[in-house]
């Protein structure tokens, strides 16, 4: 017949049969604890199994294991999630290896890898009406007794421009448009298209 595990009867294919697992549970938890010195993380193994064994009846079928990972998914954060993805992974990758059954590995392939939950980030962070007051007070300065109005007019127009290329842009002032220059300007805009 073959080795445990791989009788035509215990396929999952079908989605009606499922693979028994419970016998090598022991091995399996022999193998992972030979290669690994942390406590912490044969806990993990062990904790992982024994959920496994629990919410699928110690047997496996596509339905059972989506059914895990979903369970898993809902009660663990990201890190938790990861733990339970990979010792799962791991464990049916190895009865693959050690029954020889094909079924093992296609379960494996369809669990998915958790996905870290992106930080937000505050869209606001320069509104359109703060960009609109500080040209307003710009535009408004008094003439400086120090320059011609020609000159003076000359500087609020260099200001404001800066202050629209920082806000639409996103450059922060000190780290990046302190150190552009007139060269990098113009090779921006002789791109085709032109880009800052």
């Amino acid at each position: 017949m073959g080795p445990p595990g791989f009788e035509p009867g215990t396929f999952a294919s079908s989605g009606n049969k499922a693979l028994k697992i419970e016998n090598y549970v022991k091995e399996y938890l022999e193998y992972r604890y030979s290669r690994i010195k942390s406590e912490k993380s044969k806990w993990w193994i062990k904790r992982v199994i024994d959920h496994l064994i629990e919410k699928t009846g110690g047997e496996l079928s596509r339905e059972r294991l989506l059914k895990f990972q979903n369970w898993y998914k809902t009660k663990y954060n990201y890190d938790g999630q990861c733990k339970f993805h990979d010792t799962t992974k791991n464990f049916l990758e190895w009865l693959y290896k050690r029954t020889g059954n094909p079924e093992f590995k296609e379960l494996a392939e369809i669990l998915e890898r958790p996905k870290r939950n992106s930080k937000k980030i505050n869209p606001i962070i320069l509104r359109e009406v703060d960009v609109e007051n500080i040209i307003t007070a710009i535009y408004d300065l008094p003439p400086s007794p120090y320059d011609p109005p020609y000159r003076w007019a000359y500087h609020k127009l260099k200001f404001i421009a800066a202050v629209l290329f920082a806000a639409y842009t996103g450059q922060r002032p000190e780290s990046t448009i302190n150190k552009l220059t007139f060269e990098d300007f113009e090779e921006a805009l002789e791109r085709d298209p032109p880009m800052l």
